[in-house]
């Protein structure tokens, strides 16, 4: 007699990534191979999803299998179920899993052209590793002539100009969440500090980065800014990814102060945020150092 469709695959799991949903399930006795099934809809099965084409065979032995779905859009949801195939047909679908892929920001250039030494004195900049020798992203805005200006490195639609009142912290929030400007009446909110800092043109008020990427320096401030997590203190970092942060750390940046070149921006990890008053020549102010490339 020929065998019967295995069982459902069971213990499916989906894990979100950066342009991708990685998948795991347990092994079923005797399949011979299995099959994804993915859709952009709630409710994904085999006669509505899109079969994966990719073969997933069953190895002898192996107690879990792995698929990774890869090319996939920012800050989407993808929904899944995995089917078990032998000789004698393909089982019943898997429980649905989804998983909703990382959202990128590109982070703008912070707009420094120049460099300085620790007296304050400008430099030129090719080979230095400050700020004003690296440029990418190149801030850029369009106004879209109804209140609004997107910014077209990060993505952000912005409210085009204040209204000149100032408000309580909560008086802000409803203010943005009732707002209807351009057309839009709805996902109005208050920034976070670092989309806030994303619009930051830290070469006023002097000067205004021609450099190359691709090599181990000192971040701007942006760019360590970004790697703050606002959900912890004691650090303002996941000690998960960026272990053994000491209390206390001040971490430098290249991006020196516009208005003082003898001082440099620099990020507080107990509590968070930029400050633009860090010394450069002062012996007895030091900094701790997390290079990027």
């Amino acid at each position: 007699m020929a065998p019967g469709p295995p069982a459902a695959p069971t213990g499916v799991t989906a894990v979100r990534g950066v342009s991708n949903v990685s998948l795991t399930w347990n092994n079923v006795y005797g399949a011979t191979s299995y099959n994804v099934y993915v859709s952009l809809t709630d409710g994904v099965t085999k006669l509505n999803g899109s079969k994966i084409p990719d073969n997933i065979p069953n190895y002898q032995g192996w107690t879990e299998y792995w698929y990774q779905n890869n090319g996939l859009a920012d800050g989407t949801t993808y929904y899944y179920v995995v089917t078990a195939v032998n000789g004698g047909g393909e089982s019943l679908e898997s429980l649905q899993v989804s998983g909703t892929t990382v959202q990128r920001r590109t982070i703008p250039d912070t707009g420094q052209i120049v460099c300085s030494n620790a007296s304050g004195t400008t430099i030129a900049c090719p080979g230095q590793g400050q700020d004003g020798s690296f440029n990418w992203n190149t801030p850029a805005y369009r106004d879209n002539s109804v209140g609004t200006i997107t910014d077209l490195v990060t993505g952000l639609l912005w409210q085009k100009q204040d209204d000149a009142t100032q408000r309580t912290w909560s008086d802000a929030a409803t203010y943005c969440s009732t707002m209807n400007l351009g057309g839009n009446s709805t996902g109005w909110r208050l920034p976070t500090d670092f989309e806030l800092l994303t619009l930051v043109d830290f070469s006023k008020l002097l000067g205004v980065n021609n450099g190359m990427a691709g090599q181990w320096r000192l971040p701007n401030i942006k760019e360590l800014a970004s790697i703050e997590d606002k959900t912890k203190c004691y650090p303002t970092l996941d000690s998960t990814y960026f272990p053994n942060v000491q209390n206390g750390s001040l971490f430098a940046t290249s991006t020196s102060r516009a208005d003082n070149y003898t001082a440099l921006w620099f990020l507080g990890t107990d509590f968070g945020g930029a400050r633009g008053d860090g010394p450069k020549a002062d012996p007895g102010f030091k900094y701790h150092v997390r290079c990027v490339r």
